[in-house]
């Protein structure tokens, strides 16, 4: 044998140790995730009595908490916005006849946009509007009913003090929801609160209150349009600028009367509000269900802790 046959012999068994081989970590951690579950289940039958006071007493508390908190109810009223450029044809061609004289003498024969969808929601949103009807139905009794139960002196001995109508604003626009359906138009308003009664009778008030608000607004400007029309006649004496202010008092004098048809200046109502019978909130059957598997999360977390806390112990120093 030649020294360069004994030495690929050599090297043979030095090829063979490198052929790719099944290592056995593979093959036991094949298994670890069902052991380790087996160990975590065994682990939590051991702790059981935990796990279920846990659940006992989570599930409880989310009984307590659904029985004792106050029901909310939602009352809506379904809106149409009136349409005042249909009604006010005749209008329009005084518009467009004298539109230049009358924004020279300072007088808005649309109205003043107070027809606008986007105004008469910003005036519906608006502070002065909310302030003005909570005092008129004087709600503050009613809106802070918790707190006008104490007595003149609180417990610190201070005078009491009633709420103001910055906060008596900022709960009523929480409790007053306005929204819009791009697609059709119509605008829900709904009053949410702990009287269904109360809830749709807010509802409706607040409408007819907008409606006269601004049917009052437009017949004052209106008003006040014809007062000046008519002193400018007085001042002039010629014939065509005369005629012309005939034709804007004749404008104003419809648009007082369009106002004074209908109860229904603003908007139409569709379907007036009426007093709910479910609640939405709180959602009772909902809380129970997240206190029990509350519980179970929280007995969990906590038979692990024990288990580990145990382990540690029985660990040699």
């Amino acid at each position: 044998m030649t020294h360069n046959d004994s030495e690929a012999k050599s090297h043979q068994p030095q090829l063979q140790d490198k052929e790719p081989q099944m290592h056995p970590y593979y093959v036991v951690n094949s298994k670890a995730d069902s052991i380790n579950l087996i160990e975590i289940w065994k682990i939590l039958l051991g702790y059981k009595i935990i796990i279920t006071l846990a659940i006992i007493l989570v599930t409880s508390i989310s009984l307590f908490i659904a029985l004792t908190t106050e029901p909310v109810f939602r009352a809506a009223t379904l809106l149409a916005p009136t349409n005042k450029n249909s009604q006010k044809s005749g209008v329009s061609g005084l518009a467009s006849q004298f539109g230049g004289l009358a924004s020279i003498v300072g007088v808005d024969l649309n109205g003043g946009g107070r027809n606008d969808k986007e105004t008469i929601l910003a005036t519906l949103r608006s502070r002065s509007f909310t302030t003005r009807f909570i005092v008129e139905n004087n709600l503050l009794p009613i809106l802070f009913k918790n707190d006008f139960k104490k007595n003149a002196i609180d417990e610190k001995g201070d005078l009491f003090k009633p709420p103001t109508m910055w906060e008596a604003y900022k709960l009523f626009n929480d409790i007053r929801k306005v929204s819009e359906d791009k697609n059709t138009g119509l605008i829900t308003l709904s009053i949410e609160w702990s009287d269904p009664n109360l809830a749709a009778m807010w509802a409706n008030m607040l409408v007819a209150r907008i409606n006269m608000y601004l049917r009052a607004e437009a017949l004052k400007e209106s008003e006040q349009n014809l007062i000046f029309l008519r002193k400018q006649i007085d001042k002039t004496s010629v014939v065509d600028i005369q005629q012309a202010m005939f034709g804007l008092i004749e404008s104003e004098m419809k648009k007082a009367m369009l106002a004074n048809a209908s109860d229904e200046y603003a908007f139409k109502v569709i379907d007036e509000a009426v007093a709910p019978e479910e609640r939405i909130k709180p959602n009772r059957r909902k809380l129970v269900i997240l206190g029990f598997f509350g519980g179970i999360f929280l007995g969990v977390v906590l038979a692990l802790i024990a288990y580990f806390i145990k382990s540690q112990r029985k660990q040699p120093e």
